[in-house]
């Protein structure tokens, strides 16, 4: 089993289902333990003793190795609060949830106009690429305007995941770096007098968010889609809550070794959850965005947007049948499909 392309392979179904009861294990070629029990990851992710995942790690030891600098990776971890602990976490929590909640109902309204507008595709020719025509244009419009950033376009997005990538090479983490310095520098010439702060709410929302959105948005209306095929898209079921998501896993590292569930994780040592494994059986939907302390601050965004596209596609009284369906093979951390082709009548 490759656990580092697990999560958008087939075989991920019979691995979680395998060890939706067993005890967190040690992975040699991961380096990691693995984490696929949905009650064990509920309850270790509000476990005390484990803190952020060392993301910045990589780009320290090239610069020590290599004299490699990473100025922007550095100011995006002082503003991540994937990166972060204690005050400062809680510090950059309150920060982002107080952006998002300063411009949710805009952005809201905004996606609500964008969906009419783009859904309008069903009802011209017989085929739709949903991906590309309704869903990522959905999201970025969205981010753009969450972010008060018109400037930024997908491809600026499409390397977001690299910072969370730990096999990335030094080539990638330097393009990554150049393209956050851009972005940087395009945000000051945007946002009047924009703060050191509210500058690392934005490359938060750009690192975290657009790519997951899109996962989370795309996974879950295929996942809805695939089981009712020939029926007309205002008869498909779509739950209130999205079924799958975008991150299929998530990292923390032990600060102090803990006795849990008959293992000894040690200082140091790095926990992989799998967060796909909540989107089976009676396993508390709602973890997909976390536990606890950590929850996903763009939770209520995300439901939103997933109200807002099923909200549409159940409007549309075409018969649909699925097409193509390909997920992005160039990223290890998202589950972000590449395609999602309809053929309506």
């Amino acid at each position: 089993m490759n656990l580092l392309t697990l999560h958008r392979d087939e075989a991920r179904h019979a691995f979680f289902e395998e060890r939706s009861s067993s005890a967190p294990f040690f992975d040699a070629a991961m380096g990691c333990w693995i984490v696929a029990n949905p009650r064990h990851i509920e309850q270790l992710l509000q476990e005390p003793s484990l803190g952020p995942a060392d993301y910045a790690g990589p780009y320290e030891q090239l610069t020590q190795k290599r004299g490699l600098q990473f100025p922007n990776i550095q100011f995006a971890s002082r503003h991540l609060p994937f990166c972060l602990e204690g005050a400062e976490h809680q510090q950059s929590r309150r920060r982002i949830a107080g952006h998002l909640s300063s411009r949710r109902a805009m952005v809201i309204e905004e996606m609500q106009d964008f969906v009419d507008t783009a859904i309008s595709v069903l009802d011209r020719g017989r085929k739709v690429e949903l991906m590309g025509d309704v869903i990522s244009p959905l999201v970025l419009h969205a981010f753009r305007s969450m972010a008060e950033s018109p400037f930024m376009h997908s491809g600026d997005f499409a390397a977001s995941s690299a910072f969370f990538d730990r096999m990335l090479g030094p080539k990638k983490r330097l393009q990554l770096e150049s393209k956050l310095g851009a972005i940087r520098s395009e945000l000051r010439g945007s946002v009047d007098k924009i703060s050191e702060n509210e500058e690392g709410v934005r490359l938060t929302l750009f690192l975290a968010g657009y790519e997951t959105l899109i996962g989370t948005l795309g996974e879950s209306v295929y996942s809805v889609l695939r089981q009712h095929q020939a029926a007309k898209l205002c008869d498909v079921p779509f739950p209130d809550f999205p079924p799958q998501t975008g991150v299929p896993f998530i990292e923390r590292r032990v600060a102090e070794s803990f006795e849990f569930a008959g293992v000894l994780p040690s200082a140091g040592e790095r926990l992989r959850f799998y967060l796909q494994a909540l989107t089976y059986g009676d396993a508390p939907k709602a973890g997909i965005f976390g536990f606890g302390s950590r929850t996903c601050l763009g939770k209520q965004l995300s439901l939103e947007a997933w109200r807002i596209v099923t909200g549409a596609l159940m409007r549309t009284p075409k018969r649909f049948r699925i097409l193509e369906y390909e997920v992005r093979s160039d990223n290890y951390v998202f589950t972000c499909p590449k395609a999602l082709l309809l053929e309506t009548h």
